[in-house]
């Protein structure tokens, strides 16, 4: 059951703390960049739904990415945690490129939390593309991409461009 994964999912998540989250995600940027790790040029960060907000977070961090990539990702924060960072309130420290992918029917992001995000990029200045796919819900690229093979498929090519316009030779 679908339902069972995301209850087990989200009981870990609630486990979760940013200052690890982040020393666990510096130490993987920093072997990604090392000699073992094939010394990357250009690092991006790519996340879904709570992942997705983490990847937004890291482009205010100081890992120096090419480009953080989210999808459906909260933008205002889960608000299950208020007390936890929330990618909006961190836009002005934003470093990086940021690519997000939404589902417009994604009952737990509504257009008006993409719109106040979308916003917060634009007054920032950062550089930032903004996809909502109508109809489609949380989770349509990971757990419904055959329901929802259009929006996937558009949302891979809008990642490997993302990628492709933001890497460094």
């Amino acid at each position: 059951d679908d339902r069972s994964d995301k209850f087990e999912f989200m009981s870990h998540v609630g486990q979760t703390k940013p200052e690890t989250l982040q020393a666990d995600i510096a130490a993987a940027a920093g072997y990604l960049r090392g000699k073992d790790g094939g010394q990357v040029r250009s690092l991006f960060c790519v996340g879904f739904c709570f992942g997705g907000a983490l990847s937004y977070l890291q482009a205010a961090s100081d890992l120096g990415y090419a480009g953080v990539i989210g999808f459906y990702g909260w933008p205002l924060g889960l608000k299950r945690w208020p007390d936890r960072p929330k990618p909006i309130d961190a836009v002005s420290r934003y470093k990086s490129p940021v690519l997000s992918l939404f589902g417009g029917a994604d009952e737990g992001i509504p257009q008006a939390d993409v719109d106040a995000f979308d916003g917060a990029c634009k007054k920032a200045s950062v550089k930032h593309d903004v996809t909502v796919y109508p109809g489609a819900p949380h989770s349509f690229f990971d757990r419904k991409f055959t329901e929802f093979a259009d929006a996937s498929a558009d949302a891979w090519r809008r990642t490997q461009a993302f990628i492709t316009a933001n890497s460094k030779n």
